[in-house]
């Protein structure tokens, strides 16, 4: 991750489980943050930060080439980053599942990456049960459209239609920190065009 994101001033990650005023007050005198949800109950939220880059990823691909099925970014992997003085060390933070897979996918030249959810698929008007719609087919012009309509919150549905914005911020917070360093960028920006030809028919169901 990288150290400067914003997103560590604002922690917008709900985990855990629902929390009376009571309990939540509790968590907030220990320092933790806290957000109001619906019906007065509430939830600890903790930073987001756009991951970077898989530390794994050349393993992966050794054991891909070995046969071996891969099973990786379980829980969006361990949030780390890496400080002026050039070590890595761990942050308090969530690292978004979806946006992990699209940098693994992208690393191991995947021509697709399939993201399965408990819901019939991306869905606008989500708060509405009259007015829902399930987008079956969309393009990214349109996505990037309804995302701006704020039809895909953060922390929810927002990662896994965002990847293409996250890649093209990544490129360019990649490409500043070489200005500012002047020193040669060792890996491959992470990016995920070759993985963002994604077919929405039946894929979420």
């Amino acid at each position: 991750m990288d150290r400067d994101d914003e997103a560590f001033e604002k922690p917008e990650k709900s985990v855990g489980r629902l929390l009376n005023k009571e309990e939540a007050d509790a968590l907030k005198d220990k320092g933790y943050t806290v957000k109001e949800m619906k019906d007065g109950k509430f939830k600890q939220v903790v930073p987001s930060p756009t991951p970077t880059k898989c530390m794994q990823s050349e393993t992966c691909k050794a054991l891909l080439k070995s046969k071996i099925i891969v099973i990786a970014g379980g829980g969006g992997g361990m949030a780390i980053v890496e400080e002026k003085d050039g070590v890595f060390r761990g942050k308090e933070a969530v690292v978004d599942k979806d946006l992990t897979a699209a940098i693994i996918a992208n690393d191991l030249g995947a021509d697709k990456l399939i993201i399965c959810t408990n819901v019939e698929g991306i869905m606008i008007h989500y708060d509405d049960e009259e007015m829902r719609e399930t987008l079956n087919e969309v393009t990214i012009p349109e996505l990037e459209r309804y995302q701006k309509e704020g039809e895909f919150p953060a922390g929810t549905m927002g990662p896994k239609v965002c990847m293409r914005e996250s890649g093209e911020r990544e490129r360019e917070r990649e490409r500043e920190r070489e200005r500012e360093t002047e020193r040669k960028i060792l890996y491959p920006p992470t990016h995920t065009k070759s993985i963002l030809i994604f077919q929405y028919i039946d894929l979420l169901r």
